[in-house]
């Protein structure tokens, strides 16, 4: 079986298990608690083989199922806290004395289209990102060039700016959330974080399996981002706290750190002095243009755990009470995924991305200096 093939089987598993727990797509809800649990174990089982073939799908040599990959394991990540608000809400009522499925509160319980999107990036069958561009295939060489020059600063901006503003959302959540004593003490634990959860898990069956649940999503950031540059990402993200407070702004930290306008120079120069025609120039641009989109997927979803671990956070940390230090490192986790995915998108210079897709240096470079002089 290809490792393609490995991951579709066990996604398509985990999807079915989505939709029997929120009944739907023609799947029966669990009618009592007890199956309800029973569904849940079944869950987690497929979700740790899931993270196993979507982690040898990461290494596949073709650069769209690296993608899947990558976008599958933040969207499992999200699916898992969505099913973790869905048994907050039950344990909840378990503690009024309503069993399930009785009564529930809809808190943060996700609409069915926003779940149909988040499963159509596990499953890898969200339709591909086209160019926004709809380039006239007949201009000369000099307008192509300065096209080129425009799409390539706008793409930069773009990824570097969506960069920010994730990074500023969970700045604002971990700062809120926890205090400087904490975020500093989970900052070098961010690789073995889950202990801080299940060292503290009760025994009510409900909220031990949130506990598992809230574990198995910080796992599958871990696979995406792999736990060395997640460490090493984290050590940075503690400085940006203190300079965030002390009054920098967040795009000025993520535009150095990227190196943006360096960049940005040495791509306009490149562009400048290529010796092409117009057509391998607009080539370039329709495949610039689609990466600021592509990354703009990451960041709806890292955006879409933030709100839910905020909405969620009130009643997980009314029961599990030794919550707080792991959500902080969750936070962390998924600022770091958000600046290692963009600094991929960008190819940006002194970083080391984790090298998933071909960004924006890496595109124009081969597009263009094979000919130049």
């Amino acid at each position: 079986m290809t490792t393609s093939l490995a991951y579709q089987t066990v996604a398509q598993s985990y999807v079915d298990n989505v939709n029997t727990l929120f009944g739907r797509a023609g799947h029966a809800q669990p009618e009592s608690a007890t199956r309800l649990l029973t569904q849940i174990d079944a869950l987690l089982v497929t979700d740790q083989a899931l993270q196993k073939a979507a982690s040898a799908l990461l290494t596949h040599p073709t650069e769209d199922q690296r993608e899947v990959a990558a976008t599958g394991l933040l969207a499992l990540a999200l699916t898992n806290v969505n099913i973790g608000e869905l048994l907050l809400s039950a344990a909840e009522d378990e503690q009024s004395g309503v069993s399930w499925p009785g009564t529930r509160s809809d808190r943060g319980l996700i609409q069915p289209d926003t779940l149909d999107w988040q499963l159509s990036l596990i499953l890898g069958t969200s339709p591909p990102t086209a160019s926004r561009t709809q380039t006239d295939r007949t201009l000369p060489a000099e307008p192509a060039r300065l096209s080129l020059q425009e799409a390539v600063g706008d793409a930069i901006s773009e990824i570097t700016e969506a960069a920010s503003r994730l990074t500023q959302q969970g700045l604002e959540n971990l700062t809120a959330l926890a205090s400087t004593e904490i975020i500093h003490t989970v900052g070098p634990k961010l690789a073995h974080a889950a202990a801080l959860l299940s060292d503290n898990i009760p025994a009510q069956p409900l909220i031990a399996r949130v506990g598992d649940l809230l574990q198995r999503a910080y796992s599958a950031l871990i696979t995406a981002i792999g736990a060395p540059a997640l460490s090493e990402i984290g050590k940075q993200i503690l400085i940006w706290v203190d300079d965030w407070r002390k009054g920098a702004t967040i795009n000025a930290l993520v535009e150095s750190m990227y190196g943006a306008p360096d960049l940005r120079e040495s791509l306009e120069h490149l562009i400048s002095t290529s010796k092409h025609e117009a057509h391998p120039l607009i080539d370039i641009i329709i495949q610039v243009d689609r990466l600021a989109p592509m990354y703009g997927c990451h960041i709806r979803l890292g955006q879409q755990l933030f709100e839910h671990l905020k909405y969620a956070r009130p009643v997980l940390t009314q029961l599990l009470p030794q919550s707080m230090p792991f959500l902080a490192a969750f936070i962390i986790a998924v600022v770091g995924y958000g600046v290692l995915a963009g600094a991929d998108y960008l190819d940006a210079p002194h970083f080391q991305p984790i090298n998933r897709i071909q960004g924006i240096a890496g595109i124009v470079k081969a597009g263009l200096e094979p000919i130049n002089p």
